[in-house]
């Protein structure tokens, strides 16, 4: 029986069954339990999060990086401000792109860099359930109390 402070990490790699998009918290006994689940999912495409200057700009919080190079790849489109200069294209930036870049004019070779770096890994989902056992007249059932959430 699991302590009041044990972790139980679950790995899709190392599972052998047949996997369900079921997840069961199970407490047998009288014993109110409270649990909280971390679920790191496995987003393909990967998905990040974006800063929030990046947010405002783009209109989106999160988002695939083909999505967000194709949001950001169409503002600098309609604002037409890729001007060529000497052997490359460099990209002039307006106030909003200036609050992402930092700098007034950037190589459009580095965009891509600049802003994959930016963004970052998804939080995990955070699930907290409590499993509290039947009264019956202010007495608690002396049988075995469940509780699941399908998530």
């Amino acid at each position: 029986m699991p302590s009041a402070t044990t972790t139980v990490v679950w790995d899709r790699e190392h599972h052998t069954g047949e996997h369900v998009d079921q997840l069961q918290v199970k407490c047998v006994g009288t014993q109110p339990v409270d649990a909280r689940i971390s679920v790191e999912v496995d987003w393909r495409p990967a998905r990040f999060k974006l800063p929030p200057v990046l947010v405002q700009l783009l209109g989106m919080r999160w988002g695939s990086r083909d999505a967000v190079l194709r949001a950001l790849y169409a503002y600098i489109q309609r604002s037409s401000r890729v001007q060529t200069q000497g052997q490359g294209q460099v990209l002039v930036c307006d106030e909003a792109l200036e609050g992402v870049f930092g700098q007034k004019v950037v190589e459009m070779g580095s965009v891509v860099e600049r802003v994959v770096g930016m963004l970052e890994a998804m939080d995990p989902i955070t699930l907290e359930h409590s499993i509290r056992c039947v009264l019956l007249y202010g007495q608690i059932l002396d049988v075995p109390c469940w509780g699941t959430d399908n998530a």
